[in-house]
């Protein structure tokens, strides 16, 4: 599959979760994320989204977008990665963000948070934004995983 397509879906699918941290659609789209992309490192996936999830809901009122924007930079490179480390998951993540789109709430686009705009295109959600697809993990060491933690992933 190409490059392109896949690092749009996953800006797609972050953004989705960056939209869900603070509502009652979070556990459920965590879960349907965590399983398509990393079915046998569920719970370890899981408890990052979790830990990530914890940063944006515990911002000031006044960061909230920017750790939305935050989130949506962190999990975007990671979903890439795993993304291109198993290309046959596209069509299942597709398929995930069609079911949920309907309920993620609107935000706005000062903060960069890709925007839900309700057009699909080849399933994923895009707002013509461009995403090189990189992360920041903060002060982990990007070649330092926990053991059984996939290469690149967060």
């Amino acid at each position: 599959m190409r490059e392109e397509p896949l690092r749009m879906l996953a800006g797609a699918v972050a953004s989705a979760l960056a939209k869900a941290v603070d509502t009652d659609l979070w556990a459920d789209l965590r879960a349907r994320v965590a399983a398509v992309l990393a079915p046998t490192l569920f719970d370890l996936v899981s408890a990052h989204l979790d830990e990530a999830r914890g940063r944006v809901v515990g911002a000031p009122a006044v960061r909230l977008e920017l750790a939305r924007a935050e989130f949506t930079t962190e999990w975007r490179g990671s979903i890439h990665t795993m993304l291109w480390q198993h290309p046959e998951a596209a069509g299942p993540l597709r398929a995930v963000l069609h079911a949920v789109s309907p309920a993620l709430p609107r935000v706005a686009g000062e903060s960069g948070v890709v925007q839900h705009s309700g057009a699909h295109h080849s399933g994923a959600h895009h707002s013509g934004a461009h995403h090189s697809g990189t992360h920041h993990s903060g002060a982990r060491d990007p070649g330092v995983h926990p053991a059984g933690w996939p290469a690149g992933f967060r």
